[in-house]
């Protein structure tokens, strides 16, 4: 197995593990890794088989280490190199160094290589004529030429480079990439103008001539650093708040987003890195994300507060009240007093003949929480009076709440459409009167008689189509920068899209609280059904005759008067 592992894994001997791809060879390890437990899981297996049949283990009594050790061995060092090569692949990067780190490399192996040979002239004179150090001299100095050929060259290619990086000052401050199906918005600084940062500051204590093209940028590598980072929050605040707008809040927030939008596009097109406009930019951004994490938070209390909070506490709203009885020991031990008789039979046979009730004394089981059941009907008639009028007050606190919510939301897109309205108004307006001054020619007059004689009606609406095609198209929507008949037809389309996002806001408000109104009720009518189940409630319930209706007021009001 470890042959065929080995096979596996050098292509039967004719590739090294070196010489093939790292991703291929960290697969190639764990399955061998993965061979090697699933033989050890083969074997235990077989083991509990075998002993649970024969309950024996003598068949496979053998030693795990003669047998799994050399393949432990073997994978042990398959783990080793897994995490070499996972090193590897990690720091990759590393193998790539930048300028300064090649002339440094460069002049630390001249040094290396001039502290021995300097140690040796010096020490020894007696060998400076010999054969063998006039050789030892010759390729000591054809090496030392090579390495400051090799540090002229780098140099070279960094003062050629620089142009090329200077030129990513001139980008826009924001890109936008594309990235596992998802747009993301970075800082769009050249990773090379950073890395020269560093590189300036090393060459220049390495003595190197700085050019002035890069001694400039050098100086302002704070500047542009300070603004890089001004832009990461940005960024990062832009993204925290549009996390919070979910697609229901996009639709009403919509005019006041393509405000936003048209304002922070600009750094995708408009300003570069030494814009002088760029830091009134950002503050306008910053102002106007405030003003929209400032709304948000607004419409979020509103939310929570106003709607959330009123729903719940009408879903949990107790329309009825009813005592609880005590404990069946302490009901037991409580003394029965006149008082506390619910029904008399002889008030209840003078007054209620005519009913045909056959009533009983009956008495409470417990001391002052006895209810007869006509005080149960007008006290729960008087609850729920009450408890209606209140779950009204508050359903209507929730629809005012609701209308508020989404004026709140909405209010740029009200302003958008009114001003549209006006500016409409005020076009037809200007059309009205031109057509007033405009003198109409005769050929114009009999083609307007040949459309009424032929049944044709000259409207209105003609005119201002004629006319609106030389009207300016200074009215923009949310979202297009189409014109004309397109940019009319896709704004109204919009305002639909908008107007039915408001009608489905309040519905589900509306929804909601019926929902909640639906809970309180059906809560209540449990809680009633829970007292009118227990065993204390069963002879309440048999005086009550069935089908037939009972006017509680007048019944108990002609119990106080028999009292009486």
């Amino acid at each position: 197995m470890i042959k065929s592992c080995v096979d596996y894994l050098t292509e039967k001997r004719t590739k090294s593990i070196w010489e093939q791809p790292v991703d291929q060879m960290l697969s190639k390890f764990n399955d061998c890794i993965s061979l090697n437990e699933a033989y050890k899981n083969a074997y235990h297996n077989v083991c509990d088989t075998s002993e649970a049949q024969n309950g024996t283990y003598a068949k496979f009594n053998f030693s795990e280490t003669q047998i799994f050790g050399d393949f432990d061995e073997f994978t042990a060092r398959l783990r080793g190199l897994t995490f070499i090569l996972q090193n590897i692949q990690a720091f990759s990067s590393i193998k790539d160094l930048p300028i300064e780190g090649r002339i440094a490399w460069a002049r630390n192996y001249y040094l290396r290589l001039s502290q021995p040979m300097s140690l040796f002239w010096n020490q020894v004179p007696a060998l400076r004529d010999s054969k063998d150090a006039y050789k030892a001299t010759a390729r000591y100095n054809h090496l030392g030429e090579a390495l400051v050929a090799y540090e002229i060259l780098v140099y070279r290619n960094w003062k050629s480079h620089l142009k090329h990086c200077i030129q990513g000052t001139n980008a826009p401050l924001l890109a936008l990439v594309r990235q596992n199906d998802r747009v993301y918005e970075l800082v769009n600084l050249d990773p090379d103008i950073r890395t020269l940062f560093r590189e300036v500051a090393c060459m220049d204590r390495f003595g190197c001539p700085i050019p002035n093209i890069a001694r400039e940028i050098y100086l302002r590598s704070r500047f542009l650093k300070t603004r890089r980072d001004k832009l990461q929050y940005m960024i990062s605040h832009v993204n925290a708040v549009f996390k919070r707008i979910n697609p229901d809040l996009e639709k009403l927030l919509a005019v006041r987003l393509y405000k936003f939008y048209r304002l922070y596009y600009r750094g995708f097109y408009e300003h570069d890195w030494y814009s002088s406009l760029v830091d009134q930019w950002i503050k306008e951004v910053e102002e106007e994300l405030d003003s929209l994490e400032h709304l948000l938070n607004q419409a979020q209390d509103l939310l929570e507060t106003h709607i959330n909070e009123v729903i719940e506490r009408i879903s949990h709203y107790i329309l009825i009240e009813l005592p609880e009885p005590t404990d069946i020991q302490e009901a037991d031990q409580a003394l029965i007093s006149d008082c506390d008789i619910t029904y008399s039979g002889q008030i209840l046979n003078q007054r209620t003949r005519s009913v045909g009730r056959i009533s009983t004394l009956y008495r409470s089981p417990w001391k002052s929480s006895a209810w007869d059941v006509y005080d149960l009907v007008r006290v729960i008639h008087r609850r729920t009076l009450q408890g209606a009028t209140e779950i009204q007050l508050m359903s209507q606190s929730v629809e005012e709440a609701a209308n508020r919510y989404i004026n709140m939301l909405a209010g740029d897109f009200y302003q958008h459409v009114q001003r549209f309205e006006q500016r409409g108004k005020s076009y037809r307006e200007f059309d009205d009167q031109d057509e007033k001054d405009e003198p109409h020619s005769a050929a114009h007059n009999d083609d307007t008689d040949k459309l009424t004689d032929a049944g044709g009606h000259y409207s209105l609406l003609d005119n201002r189509t004629a006319s609106s095609l030389h009207r300016p198209t200074e009215v923009r929507i949310p979202f297009t920068t189409t014109h004309g008949a397109s940019e009319e037809e896709r704004r109204q389309k919009l305002t639909a899209k908008i107007y039915a996002t408001i009608d489905e806001q309040l519905r589900n408000f509306g929804q909601r609280t019926v929902d909640a109104v639906i809970k309180a009720v059906r809560t209540s009518l449990e809680e009633v059904w829970r007292h009118f189940g227990m065993r204390e409630a069963s002879g309440l319930l048999k005086d009550v005759p069935v089908g037939q209706k009972v006017n509680a007021g007048q019944c108990r009001l002609l119990m106080i008067e028999s009292a009486s």
